[in-house]
């Protein structure tokens, strides 16, 4: 008797998922710089000014506020705007390094590694 099971596709590393613990770090990181690019620049503006401490505060929460907004609208996406109205060859998000590939060439087996000497980095 055959086996009819279809073979199940192999996940390539960029869409492989990690473990809990991995994503909460990783998020927690990207939150953490998220958060201080976001309050930087009102700090530095704010004291090159010579802004008073209120003002510089109101600073901040307008840029973080701003950032949510942003965030917000990226993620959910408006008609026409966001990262879900591009294809997938345009959005990093939705594509792995093999489907990123132009549908001419053919795919490779193996995800190919390109050194960094070959970039001409030392």
């Amino acid at each position: 008797m055959a086996d009819t099971r279809q073979a199940r596709p192999e996940t390539d590393a960029v869409d492989a998922m990690l473990p809990i613990p991995k994503l909460a770090a990783y998020g927690m990181q990207h939150v953490l710089v998220m958060s201080a690019g976001a309050v930087a620049p009102p700090l530095i503006i704010g004291a090159a000014l010579n802004l008073s401490a209120e003002t510089v505060a109101f600073l901040i929460n307008c840029d973080l506020f701003v950032t949510g907004l942003a965030i917000l609208i990226q993620s959910l996406g408006l008609p026409g705007f966001g990262v879900r109205d591009q294809p997938a060859t345009e959005n990093p998000c939705r594509a792995s390094s093999r489907a990123a590939a132009p549908p001419s060439s053919p795919r490779p087996s193996t995800p190919t590694r390109i050194s960094r000497a070959s970039r001409g980095w030392t």
